[in-house]
């Protein structure tokens, strides 16, 4: 087992409009964390978390559009119960209190100090995990995610008329993600040119995924070694991105 198993099967958000702090502590994070996602205001981030679901979120208080307080707050009234961490270069009373009665878990004063921060990760995603991990080889895991970037990749080339132009892949403990780029083809794109077809093109990536259903199953089994079961599929048609997510089943 090498490094924080729990931690590493993990997905973090990160809110932040300091481009520099927003980068180094990304850097830092990616080493520890099987995914990060980054954002650079609390909009943003909201787009950000309903996209990516996250784990784990950490944000800074001070952020333009949307402050982090009114992020979480949001994120709160849509009944979610993320983690949150918040970081802020002023320490104040009030805004700590506040910050507690909503609903966080670190009230990190900056400069952040990386030690503390990666303490309460590991915590926090040890928690989450129930003590329980399905791949706790970090090193297989990456392996893992890459072969089914290739195979499916391959798979919808062959099958769907045009395959992505990029592809991630995310495996934690609890269900595979799949973000497809550039899902479109070329008699989609024009369709799409007039909005009422967009609707149309939606029932089509849709319809291909229900009708695909069994065999994309089968190939995570195969993949994983676990039985996995095509959950949610999405289509974000003015980003040409197929979202695709499995629960894993154990």
């Amino acid at each position: 087992m090498t490094g924080n198993t729990y931690l590493s099967q993990m997905k973090i958000l990160y809110v932040e409009d300091d481009d520099d702090t927003r980068e180094d502590l990304r850097r830092y994070l990616k080493k520890k964390a099987g995914k990060v996602i980054t954002a650079a205001n609390g909009k943003e981030g909201l787009v950000k978390y309903a996209e990516e679901r996250p784990d784990i979120v950490i944000a800074d208080i001070l952020l333009p559009e949307m402050n982090g307080m009114d992020m979480l707050k949001e994120i709160r009234r849509a009944g979610d119960k993320c983690p949150f961490i918040i970081t802020s270069s002023v320490d104040k009373s009030d805004m700590i209190i506040e910050a507690v009665d909503i609903g966080i878990v670190k009230y990190a004063v900056k400069p952040i100090i990386l030690d503390q921060l990666l303490e309460t990760l590991d915590k926090l995603a040890e928690e989450m995990s129930s003590g329980s991990v399905v791949f706790d080889d970090i090193e297989k895991k990456a392996e893992l995610e890459i072969q089914i970037k290739q195979e499916l990749t391959a798979f919808l080339k062959k099958t769907a008329g045009r395959g992505p132009r990029d592809m991630t892949v995310f495996i934690s403990d609890r269900r595979i993600e799949i973000t497809a780029y550039g899902m479109i083809t070329p008699l989609e794109k024009s369709l799409m040119e007039d909005k009422h077809n967009i609707s149309l093109v939606e029932s089509i990536h849709s319809a291909y995924y229900k009708a695909q259903r069994q065999k994309l199953q089968f190939m995570m089994k195969k993949i994983t070694g676990i039985e996995a079961e095509l959950a949610h599929t999405e289509f974000l048609p003015f980003r040409a991105v197929d979202q695709l997510v499995f629960a894993l089943l154990r």
